[in-house]
């Protein structure tokens, strides 16, 4: 019985491979640590390794931006209207309920969004989607405060 060939390793998978031999290092997908990987994949998360070089004032990902921007714009509005409303009372319609409400719970979300830069790096497609929803809905709740304004 033979054992089965090692897998050919290409020399940038090679080089991964020497580097996480000597160096420990976290996956960038899942944070775990890859030192000593056998494979150039993750084996916690199955994610391809490979070696790069990178500035420490690398650009942060423009999903991530994108969000900051929403959450940090609502959380403000949200602070806005909480220090408003604890002034007066809250107003008896309920369109004007749900607007306040939704903006004063945006209050705490930048911290989280903040958090999340390493995991939208790893999975940009989710990191779009879950940014321009944020995005759709902060606005449409805007479009909704405004209305509400306008049209009381």
């Amino acid at each position: 019985m033979s054992t089965p060939d090692p897998p050919t390793l290409s020399p940038r998978e090679d080089l991964t491979l020497r580097f996480l031999a000597q160096n420990e290092a976290p996956c960038p997908a899942c944070g775990y640590n890859v030192h000593k990987a056998t494979l150039p994949r993750c084996p916690e998360c199955g994610r391809a390794l490979t070696l790069h070089l990178a500035t420490p004032d690398a650009k942060p990902p423009a999903p991530w931006i994108l969000l900051m921007i929403t959450t940090s714009l609502a959380a403000g509005m949200g602070a806005f209207i909480l220090a408003v409303t604890l002034g007066e009372r809250m107003p008896r319609d309920l369109r004007w309920r749900i607007v306040l409400f939704y903006f004063m719970c945006t209050i705490p979300l930048p911290l989280p969004a903040f958090f999340l830069r390493r995991p939208m790096n790893a999975y940009p497609n989710f990191a779009w989607c879950l940014s321009l929803l944020f995005t759709v809905v902060n606005f449409f709740m805007l479009l909704l405060f405004i209305w509400n304004i306008l049209y009381r």
